[in-house]
């Protein structure tokens, strides 16, 4: 996993975050899942190799999920998974169906264990299944969190991945698709009631200087972000320099980070930008209104140049 992957990976290991993420998701903002009651699990699968040309059994190669968490309570018993995606991948939908079937499969591994140690089977189909017959598995929700910059352009869903030819039910009918969070196409994260809004919003603007400051100082929330929220925007939005400053962006409000503080500097770049383009459209129309009057080449240097002079020493022209 890269250094961008990482970085949404530890931030969404803390169950808050974690919860607000499927929330979000899952049940449209409304509070159902409570991060006191989810639980770290490990969450491992296996992906085959290709077969050796000798034909011998293909090498199996791990693969841990990124966040497994387990949630119990009276209503609601589920495994929840979440997987970071920092590329574009053309064969999600098949991966997606992959980690569900690893899931599955262990469950009804733990499950035909202790079938088989209490020798508790009623009839051939229910040894043979290594499952009883009235037993369910527990549910597995993946959310994958897309957050690169570029528009993902991939399959959503396991019927995007499949030529159905000319057969059009089929193909409406056909279904398995995983879920798919891309951070860059949220436009409200409303629906977020952790400081994972926030960082959504700010992934979302981190290529439009203008928009990501004016969001920074026109609303308080981002005047005391937490450390791991910090350190998460400054490694996602591949700006190192919040991070690596953050001791001059202690927020003046409370004991967090101010994201104003921190993107100083880009509102530094911003005007002195916008300065250099004003005087180069300015000396650009002088000139042409000067040549447009008759005024001769080495003349308009001079008047040029003492523009120049001027602008760089306002108060001695005055």
């Amino acid at each position: 996993m890269g250094d961008a992957n990482n970085a949404i990976v530890n931030y969404l290991t803390d169950k808050r975050r974690f919860a607000d993420l499927f929330n979000a998701v899952l049940y449209g903002g409304r509070q159902v899942l409570d991060p006191e009651k989810l639980t770290e699990i490990s969450g491992a699968t296996y992906e085959d190799i290709d077969r050796h040309e000798d034909n011998k059994r293909p090498d199996r190669k791990e693969r841990r999920n990124d966040i497994t968490m387990r949630y119990k309570d009276s209503d609601i018993y589920c495994i929840f998974i979440g997987e970071a995606q920092n590329n574009i991948s053309y064969i999600l939908p098949v991966r997606n169906l992959g980690y569900l079937a690893a899931g599955y499969r262990r469950q009804l591994t733990a499950i035909k264990r202790e079938h088989d140690r209490n020798r508790d089977y009623s009839g051939f189909a229910e040894m043979a299944s290594g499952l009883k017959k009235d037993e369910k598995l527990v549910p597995i929700h993946i959310i994958w969190v897309y957050h690169g910059e570029d528009p993902w352009d991939g399959p959503r869903s396991l019927r995007d991945l499949l030529d159905f030819g000319d057969d059009t039910e089929a193909a409406e009918n056909y279904s398995l698709e995983p879920t798919l969070l891309c951070l860059n196409e949220l436009t409200d994260a409303s629906c977020f009631h952790t400081e994972l809004g926030e960082l959504i919003e700010l992934l979302n603007r981190r290529n439009d200087k203008k928009a990501l400051l004016n969001l920074v100082e026109k609303d308080s929330r981002f005047d005391n972000l937490d450390e791991e929220t910090l350190e998460a925007a400054s490694v996602l939005m591949n700006e190192p320099s919040i991070w690596n400053n953050r001791h001059k962006h202690k927020s003046e409000t409370g004991e967090g980070y101010s994201m104003c503080t921190a993107l100083k500097e880009w509102r530094d770049e911003i005007v002195e930008e916008t300065t250099e383009r004003v005087e180069r459209e300015t000396t650009e129309r002088v000139e042409h209104a000067l040549q447009a009057i008759g005024i001769s080449a080495e003349d308009r240097e001079q008047i040029l140049e003492m523009m120049k002079k001027e602008r760089a020493n306002p108060q001695v022209s005055s």
